[in-house]
């Protein structure tokens, strides 16, 4: 993202808030908040929590989850490692996305043995949760390898030695999505400057 930002975005000037686990996201607003013009969310999860404890002053937006980013992430898991990318575990992702981005590279999906974590409510324990699901797919001998877009996620499962990728945006979507809250703060700074005649 800061290198889109660099080349593409010059008039932005990035802020990173860097957290541990997602859970973090609500206190590190509470109070850096006020210092931006807009929030980028890296994903749907630390936007969705933030949003439940935190009245946005700014304009927000989220890196949306895309057929793009996981196409990338199959392709570079079918040319570069060896796992079988018919027989995957994944989270943040439902399975009318995920069969049709098999779908789109010629994989029918009779051949396909994926596991997809239920999309629960976020909670303390969501990050343990998912963790546990790939753990049981991967030590039960059900998949391949384990795709998450979640860092936490990711993080821990190689410390358990369970072959995993992280699943991250393409370029085009950050792009796309920078583009959508430059957009939101100009319509908010636009309206903010308007003079009203009584």
């Amino acid at each position: 993202t800061a290198r889109i930002i660099k080349k593409e975005f010059p008039q932005i000037e990035p802020v990173e808030y860097v957290y541990s686990t997602y859970t973090e996201t609500p206190a590190l607003l509470k109070y850096h908040q006020l210092e931006v013009d807009a929030l980028l969310f890296t994903g749907k999860t630390p936007y969705t929590l933030a949003g439940k404890f935190i009245k946005p002053t700014v304009p927000w937006e989220f890196v949306p989850r895309s057929g793009s980013s996981l196409m990338r992430i199959l392709l570079y898991a079918k040319l570069w490692t060896d796992y079988d990318i018919s027989n995957i575990s994944f989270d943040t992702y439902n399975q009318d996305l995920l069969h049709e981005a098999y779908q789109e590279i010629d994989i029918p999906i009779e051949q396909l043995r994926i596991f997809i974590a239920e999309e629960e409510k976020l909670s303390d324990n969501y990050q343990t949760h998912i963790c546990d699901f790939h753990k049981k797919n991967y030590f039960g001998g059900h998949v391949s390898c384990c795709i998450t877009a979640l860092q936490g996620v990711y993080d821990e499962l190689r410390a358990c030695s369970v072959p995993c990728l992280l699943l991250e945006p393409t370029a085009n979507i950050i792009r796309e999505t920078l583009y959508k809250l430059q957009l939101k703060h100009l319509v908010k700074v636009s309206q903010q400057s308007q003079l009203v005649a009584i």
